[in-house]
C-alpha cells in the first residue's frame, strides 16, 4: 500500500500525466472494493486479478519514474 501512496503522490505532483493518475485511482477503487467485501473473488479470479494489477502497477511506476526523470532529470543530476 505504501507503493500505491507514493505512485499516486507522484502522479498528483506531475500534472501532465493524467493517465498515470487515472490508473492509480482505478487501482485504489478496485482494491477498496475488494477490501470492503463488495467483490467476492474465488482463487482463480483472484490470481488473474493480482497478476493484472501487478502489471498495471508496475507500468504505472515506470511511467511515473520516466515522467519524473524527464521533468526533473537535470535537477537530480545537479544534486
Amino acid at each position: 500500500m505504501i507503493y500505491f501512496f507514493f505512485s499516486s503522490l507522484a502522479a498528483v505532483v506531475v500534472k501532465s500525466s493524467r493517465l498515470v493518475f487515472l490508473l492509480v485511482m482505478l487501482e485504489f477503487f478496485v482494491l477498496s472494493l475488494i477490501s470492503l467485501g463488495v467483490m467476492n473473488l474465488d482463487f482463480i479470479m483472484y490470481f488473474f486479478f493480482t497478476l493484472t494489477m501487478s502489471v498495471i502497477s508496475s507500468m504505472t511506476g515506470l511511467l511515473v519514474l520516466l515522467i519524473v526523470l524527464k521533468s526533473y532529470g537535470e535537477d537530480l543530476l545537479i544534486l
